[in-house]
């Protein structure tokens, strides 16, 4: 889901800019409070005592608290001070059963004190040299200007330990002379798989893959090109759609299922499809039970409803694009079961003013001419993309590592945008990284929802019971449902569903912790109040002999108060098809049953189920 100018752009090289703030650590013995001084002395012998493995082991210890509203982490066992009559400061312990807050509170009672305050921690600030990353890649700075905060989160994480599995069409690594990728000499591959050809090189012939690729992991910090979002994450490149950027769903499940096997921590689908399918659902929760968090685009037809696989909610992040000025981009798919928004680009607008479409540059590769070269994107996959390379990141950061707790960290920090709260245009808001890798599911008390009442894929009629189950957060703020976006009550309530039509609607649960943390949950329903379900019948047994036709009909199904407006049908044999009147080979002998589901006009399904005994062909 990507549109590209595919021009290719010859920037000047930029001039490094980098900090590095560094700090020593130091270990020493407990120490009471009494006279200052003496404290002081005893202190610096400690310290020209410490043994250097335990200066060493001491590294990396540190507590934390809030600053001015910023999270600040220091060192617990000891605070700084400076007396009166001394020109430098001195590090003074600790005692036992006391707390950073209440020694420097103490300290600052004293007449004989200047100041007394936490031994703060500092870290090496990361900024690329990427001739491109400060002048044209908007999108990885500030939140509050349309980017996703990257600079601060890569002081935290750039993607160490985690693979992430993108499902697209494949990965080019050299051109058509054999010239290497210029901006992949430091990106690590693991071995994919190519679905679509049904062989072990996942080749990209199309170059949605190979960009998407490069927005998550493009080399980094080397000088050249662009900047990627997790440069420091392995990349599994899986091939399931073809040279048109087409697919089957078949090859996405199978390509969905092969990722879980190998232990990923991250898939990325950056395609949809209009259709939901048993099958790859399946594929999506046999992932999400081995541990892999999901992110899908929504769909680039501007308009309300989420494509499959995103609109699994249960299972996938569905991700919506936005704009430089954080405006929800035209073309990006909207409404009931969005969670989150991340840059996307607009061609067509220059709001930053470089003189540029406000598109995603990128390294990509241009088929037509076999060659590398950096492009202005847009779409919602280019949107996935942010938000799995930052699911990458708040992984490798390591407290959040389930996909609850990833897709915990993702929601609960967004930048939030339009309406207060969730809503259905930005979802949770806009990824920002540097909070998303700082989520602590413990400290930050984000609540877990659930929805116990009424289930995923009922039917159901009159008053329904509205109840959602809510654990990890020290207190609720507010609890709400949602049905179709408009509010429908608390936390616990009755819903009288005769207030919409009958057919397939949306019940989304949104909780606000105390800690201001939000969670969401969603599930879809079937409303039939006054709507009977259509009758399928699949016909008569039938017999055939191998290899050969067999037709059938669903002519002889009705809806008695409506229309019936698709059929389904499952051979029993592993294929399907679509339609009333149909017809399938057997290519092996058995008996086969053969299921009917029809649909009607409000979304009540009926089946019916019938059997083709196949014998050998003569």
């Amino acid at each position: 889901m990507v549109i590209s100018r595919r021009t290719k752009y010859l920037l000047p090289r930029l001039a490094f800019l980098g900090l590095i703030t560094a700090w020593p650590f130091f270990a020493s013995a407990a120490f009471t409070l009494g006279d200052l001084r003496n404290e002081i002395a005893a202190f610096r012998r400690a310290l020209l005592g410490a043994p250097k493995e335990e200066l060493q082991e001491v590294a990396g210890r540190f507590a934390g608290g809030f600053v001015n509203g910023q999270f600040a982490r220091f060192v617990p066992n000891r605070v700084v001070v400076r007396l009166k009559g001394e020109e430098e400061f001195n590090l003074v312990s600790v005692a036992d059963g006391e707390t950073v807050d209440s020694a420097v509170k103490k300290f600052r009672g004293r007449s004989d004190v200047v100041y007394a305050e936490p031994d703060f921690e500092a870290r090496a600030l990361f900024v690329p040299d990427d001739r491109y990353y400060l002048t044209r890649q908007w999108n990885l700075g500030e939140a509050a200007t349309g980017g996703i905060s990257l600079e601060r989160a890569w002081d935290v994480s750039k993607g160490e330990g985690v693979v992430v599995a993108v499902l697209d069409t494949g990965v080019v690594l050299v051109d058509g002379d054999r010239k290497p990728a210029p901006d992949f000499s430091g990106t690590v591959f693991v071995p994919g798989f190519d679905f679509v050809n049904n062989d072990v090189s996942p080749d990209d012939d199309n170059g949605h893959g190979t960009y998407i690729v490069g927005t998550i992991a493009e080399a980094t910090d080397n000088g050249e090109g662009a900047a990627g979002i997790a440069f420091r994450a392995k990349i599994m490149p899986i091939k399931v759609l073809d040279k048109n950027g087409a697919g089957a769903y078949s090859d996405i499940a199978r390509g969905i299922r092969f990722a879980a096997d190998k232990g990923v921590k991250v898939i990325i689908l950056p395609l949809g499809g209009p259709a939901p399918a048993s099958y790859l659902e399946e594929a999506l929760e046999y992932a999400y039970r081995r541990g892999a968090v999901i992110v899908a685009a929504a769909g680039n037809s501007g308009r309300r409803g989420i494509l499959y696989p995103a609109a699994y909610d249960d299972y996938v992040i569905a991700v919506g694009a936005s704009r430089f000025d954080r405006s929800l981009a035209g073309y990006s798919s909207f409404g009931e079961g969005l969670d989150i928004v991340a840059p996307g680009g607009d061609l067509y607008a220059d709001q930053n003013g470089d003189g540029y479409g406000d598109g995603v540059l990128q390294q990509g590769f241009d088929p037509r001419t076999s060659s590398f070269g950096y492009f202005f994107y847009q779409g919602t996959s280019v949107a996935a993309a942010h938000v799995g390379g930052v699911a990458a990141l708040v992984a490798s950061a390591g407290k959040a590592s389930t996909p609850n707790d990833i897709r915990a960290a993702l929601l609960s920090t967004a930048y939030d945008l339009g309406p207060a709260g969730f809503d259905g245009t930005f979802g949770a808001g806009l990824v920002d990284a540097s909070k998303a890798v700082r989520f602590d599911p413990v400290f930050d008390g984000s609540p877990r929802l659930s929805i116990v009442s009424p289930a995923d894929g009922s039917v159901v009629s009159g008053k329904v019971a509205l109840q959602m189950k809510v654990s990890g957060a020290a207190g609720i703020f507010a609890a709400e449902f949602l049905v179709d976006g408009v509010a429908a009550g608390g936390e616990n309530t009755l819903w009288d569903s005769r207030g919409v039509a009958d057919g397939n609607h949306t019940i989304t649960a949104v909780v606000t912790g105390s800690s201001g943390r939000i969670a969401a949950a969603s599930v879809g329903v079937v409303v039939a109040n006054g709507n009977k379900p259509p009758l399928a019948n699949a016909g008569q047994e039938k017999t055939a002999l191998a290899g050969r036709w067999v037709s059938f009909d669903a002519g002889r199904s009705y809806d008695s108060d409506g229309s019936i407006v698709s059929y389904s049908w499952d051979f029993g044999d592993g294929y399907f098809a679509a339609g009333r009147k149909v017809g399938h080979r057997y290519l092996t002998a058995g008996r086969y049953p053969v299921t009917l589901t029809v649909t009607d006009n409000l979304g009540l399904n009926g089946v019916a189920r019938t059997f083709v005994t196949v014998s050998e062909g003569r």
